[in-house]
């Protein structure tokens, strides 16, 4: 059975300073903020238990980039998602649709950054304990 931790949020980014920026933001809003600094540490996380309940995580990283990562880590490991790039072109956005991600494009605002976060959680949590099916991207409930 997977379990996932309630206010868990991975922050997926290879810039040091970038990466503690953004999980200082989002533990200032009360989120527990676990980091990891490469693709490949992104996929190891998924893997394992507990599942974060959000990710964040930056396009092009070490060994892989953060939607690989997602993509192979399967459609049972699959959790929110926020994809931060400097790259979002509309190649970019369809692969993050794809995978069932939103994008914010670099260079972002920390309250924005944060603000997208609890919009997310907040629209997508009917769904975020359901396995996303790693074909389509995910629908949110109409108002």
């Amino acid at each position: 059975m997977l379990t996932q931790s309630p206010l868990s949020i991975l922050v997926a980014e290879d810039d040091p300073e970038l990466r503690r920026l953004v999980s200082a933001a989002l533990r200032e809003k009360g989120h527990d903020v676990e980091e990891v600094a490469s693709g490949a540490s992104l996929l190891e996380r998924l893997r394992s238990e507990p599942l974060p309940r959000f990710l964040v995580t930056d396009l092009r990283m070490p060994w892989l980039d953060g939607l690989e990562a997602l993509r192979a880590a399967g459609p049972t490991r699959w959790v929110p998602t926020l994809l931060i790039t400097a790259f979002p072109a509309p190649d970019v956005i369809g692969r993050a649709l794809e995978a069932g991600a939103e994008v914010l494009a670099k260079p972002f605002d920390l309250d924005e950054l944060c603000g997208r976060v609890s919009e997310m959680l907040r629209e997508l949590d009917p769904f975020a304990t359901m396995a996303h099916d790693g074909y389509g991207p995910i629908r949110r409930r109409g108002p």
